[in-house]
């Protein structure tokens, strides 16, 4: 799906393929990581960044639309769920991730 400058992977059930960013968390830090992401991987084929939170994908959508966040040519993966819950990694890929950012708390 390509909204406003956004391309949300729905319906996911398992993410199948490696070389991705993996975020693990929200708070309002994702909002510049995922636009320095995008910007990083400007120049990459098929770049990917998952997102393993709690917060739905209409969610997500809706924040980063009303945040003006453009991902470029990068596809964001919205995995919903918990991030220290070891099923919810696995979706995630995360064991095949380039890299691996953790958001703590917002306090």
């Amino acid at each position: 799906m390509n909204m406003s400058g956004i391309k949300i992977v729905k319906n996911l059930r398992k993410l199948n393929r490696g070389n991705h960013s993996l975020i693990l968390g929200w708070s309002h830090r994702v909002y510049p990581i995922i636009k320095e992401l995008a910007i990083a991987n400007a120049n990459q084929r098929k770049p990917a960044v998952a997102l393993l939170s709690p917060r739905t994908q209409d969610q997500v959508l809706a924040d980063l639309e009303s945040r003006s966040v453009e991902t470029q040519n990068t596809r964001l993966a919205v995995i919903t769920g918990d991030p220290t819950d070891v099923g919810a990694l696995v979706l995630a890929s995360a064991s095949n991730a380039r890299s691996i950012i953790v958001l703590g708390d917002e306090s």
